[in-house]
């Protein structure tokens, strides 16, 4: 199981490169102008997607470093990030909606590796199509070893571009020697939509699946052990501006 912690940091690094590179450099420009946008765009962190939902609009995330973030810093992973979120209408040639969020991504020790535009069908009710936002996160410590991915979700309306849910679905890490002994976890949710809404949009699922094992050695051999699978679902609810895990009475009662 731990082979699956160390992956190669240039691939991902290659693919990151191959995404900005699909994406249309003069309307980049043209966009970050129209914001009033004059710093430097981190390449590796900015992507673009065509929203096939309505085939005249694409979803554009630009990066940039916060001010005052020195080349070194930049070099080495080290930093936080503002980001400019565009939908961009391709027929009007006009910006339909932006959202910017100062410091939304940091940066260290777990080094955030990649963006990915996700365009799955999060139809939140008839009229509403959302599109998400994933963080793909690496950490450095290969006897500490930790990933994590986080899914945001957002909509683009007559009003404004607005986040609507944030959510961890993928997990793994672990703490072991570097030969063999260990211990290790993975954690892998998917986002559900339910038949039930509230304040006008769907009820939301998280199904987290969780695996945990140990290694050891014996007889000059790493063995595994893995405990069995654990499952978990998490109930998300809108409460007219964003969605917040629900909580029964009960459950509130008890956390009193």
């Amino acid at each position: 199981m731990r082979n699956k912690f160390f992956k190669l940091l240039l691939t991902v690094g290659l693919t990151s490169s191959a995404l900005f590179a699909q994406c249309d450099k003069s309307l980049l420009e043209k966009i970050k102008a129209t914001i009033g946008e004059k710093r430097k765009m981190v390449d590796a962190l900015t992507v673009c997607k065509k929203w096939l939902y309505k085939d005249e609009l694409s979803i554009f995330v630009m990066t940039f470093p916060v001010a005052g973030t020195s080349e070194e810093n930049l070099e080495d992973g080290l930093a936080e990030y503002d980001v400019h979120t565009v939908v961009y209408d391709t027929k009007q040639k006009a910006i339909q909606n932006h959202l910017y969020q100062e410091a939304l991504y940091s940066s260290d020790a777990v080094r955030l590796e990649k963006i990915r535009i996700d365009t799955a069908r999060y139809n939140l009710n008839k009229d509403t199509r959302a599109f998400g936002i994933t963080a793909i996160y690496r950490g450095a410590s290969r006897a500490n070893p930790y990933n994590i991915d986080s899914l945001d979700l957002y909509i683009s309306d007559e009003k404004s571009l607005r986040k609507v849910l944030e959510v961890v679905i993928s997990e793994d890490g672990g703490e072991w020697d570097t030969n063999c002994a260990g211990d290790f976890y993975d954690s892998k949710s998917i986002v559900l939509i339910t038949k039930h809404k509230t304040n006008g949009f769907y009820d939301l699922s998280l199904k987290r699946t969780s695996l945990s094992s140990h290694t050891y050695l014996k007889n000059n051999e790493c063995e595994e052990t893995q405990k069995p699978k654990t499952y978990q679902t998490l109930p998300f609810k809108y409460d007219g501006k964003v969605y917040k895990v629900y909580k029964s009475k009960k459950q509130k009662e008890a956390l009193k």
